[in-house]
């Protein structure tokens, strides 16, 4: 282990919060079971994968202080996507 005076912070993540009010997904999946039990199952498992896709994603910002940059980032699945300015 580092002693503290070694230990360097290189980039910071900040978490903005949802991009979708938590109601959205929730009714898509909602309407993804409807469809299961009374239609198709292919526009089921469409509704679902998209009310799961907006249920996880996410927009922050990203700074790395050691190359002086920063990214707004959308946050998917744990996955960070943003291009460095």
């Amino acid at each position: 282990m580092k002693p503290l005076d070694e230990i360097v912070l290189r980039t910071y993540t900040a978490k903005k919060g949802a991009i979708a009010n938590i109601i959205i997904p929730i009714s898509i999946i909602l309407m993804a079971l409807n469809e299961f039990m009374f239609s198709s199952l292919d526009a089921a498992i469409g509704l679902f994968v998209l009310g799961i896709f907006l249920f996880n994603l996410s927009k922050g910002v990203q700074v790395n202080l050691n190359k002086m940059q920063y990214r707004d980032i959308y946050i998917v699945f744990g996955l960070k996507l943003g291009v460095w300015k």
